[in-house]
């Protein structure tokens, strides 16, 4: 902290090297006891120019989505990102709960002053896939994920994703929903 300041969120960079990855789960397992949020953070692989201008914010729980929501309005407010798109992505399975998961996102949206543009895809194919096949190429996805600090690899069903995605990753885990 600085100060009085004390931190209640941590930023760590993605780590695939074997070597670091004992180092990386000690990592966020004493993150995941020390009760803060975490941002996991995979840089983009493509360059910005083959990629969307688009923010996405996968939306699947209202613990993640608000912290989500609320960095990616930070992250357009500077001069780099301010012409993208906020994206509020959400999967349902079933076409007529579409109206209500609009409604619900837009109310969220509007409740928190933050432009950004609901989109619901109605699928029953595995979450993750539709993930990737929406956001693959947007510029920055954030997406909300759920630890267990007794984990033996906290992250690990979250490779493939990060492996998929070519913009800026953001793995989000808040503590606290921001209201």
């Amino acid at each position: 902290g600085v100060g009085a300041l004390e931190p209640n969120t941590v930023l760590i960079g993605w780590s695939e090297d074997g070597l670091k990855q004992a180092d990386f789960t000690r990592a966020i397992r004493r993150i995941l006891q020390l009760k803060r949020s975490l941002l996991v953070y995979a840089e983009a692989e493509l360059p910005a120019a083959e990629l969307a201008p688009n923010i996405d914010v996968w939306w699947r729980a209202r613990e993640n989505g608000s912290f989500m929501l609320t960095l990616a309005h930070l992250l357009r407010r500077s001069p780099r990102w301010r012409n993208h798109r906020i994206r509020i992505m959400r999967v349902i399975s079933d076409e007529s709960r579409r109206k209500e998961a609009i409604e619900s996102v837009e109310k969220f949206a509007k409740a928190s002053r933050i432009d950004a543009v609901p989109e619901i895809i109605v699928s029953t194919a595995p979450v993750y896939d539709v993930i990737v096949e929406t956001s693959q190429k947007s510029e920055v996805c954030f997406l909300g994920i759920k630890l267990e600090e007794d984990h033996e690899e906290p992250l690990a069903e979250h490779a493939g994703i990060v492996e998929s995605i070519r913009g800026h990753i953001f793995l989000a885990k808040s503590w606290d929903s921001l209201h």
